[in-house]
């Protein structure tokens, strides 16, 4: 389970694609804009270390979606210092390719029977989030959160996993307030919401 196999499938049922097509070589130009959406040191919490061993870059049929992971502990097992933090931003061609990139997270979502939490008004045109718990009946029984939002032609979801104590859906709801707030506004990059 510790292959790039496995991450994929943790991408799939974390952020509700049904689908994902082939990766890109990088030089897409959506990938800048991406990136800039991409947490930066200042927001990476402390502790936590990036995983390139997790991140992708993915395309298929107008959008192009960067994965990336950050762990405190081990990250392929459920330890009592365990901790991730994954963000994916998915850049679309255009706006309607956009608004449906973001339907397809809610229906996916509601599809695998997930209760889907409107953050109206919080984040960008719009919003859900969603909880659960993971490893129940273990030593590490872990909680999950994860943010999704959309704003103009970007869309960036925000999964935090931590032990059952800790508020996880207000800390990916932050994190996803610090990305909205930290991208390069005036080349180009929608600004995600007020400052």
């Amino acid at each position: 389970m510790r292959s790039a196999t496995r991450s994929a499938a943790i991408a799939l049922l974390l952020f509700g694609v049904a689908t994902i097509g082939h990766a890109e070589d990088g030089s897409d130009p959506r990938a800048s804009a991406a990136e800039a959406f991409l947490p930066t040191p200042d927001i990476v919490p402390s502790g936590f270390r990036h995983e390139p061993k997790f991140d992708q870059q993915l395309g298929a049929d107008g959008t192009l979606r960067i994965l990336r992971m950050y762990t405190r502990g081990d990250p392929d097992a459920p330890t009592g210092d365990h901790a991730s933090l994954l963000v994916s931003v998915a850049v679309s061609d255009t706006l309607d390719e956009a608004r449906q990139e973001f339907a397809d997270v809610v229906s996916g979502l509601e599809g695998k029977g997930y209760t889907v939490i409107p953050l109206d008004g919080m984040l960008g045109d719009e919003a859900v989030a969603r909880t659960w718990d993971l490893y129940t009946g273990t030593n590490h029984p872990k909680s999950a959160a994860a943010v999704h939002f959309r704003s103009g032609t970007v869309t960036i979801a925000v999964q935090w996993t931590d032990n059952p104590d800790q508020p996880v859906l207000e800390m990916a709801l932050a994190t996803a307030r610090a990305l909205a707030t930290q991208a390069p506004y005036g080349r180009g990059v929608p600004k995600l919401i007020a400052a």
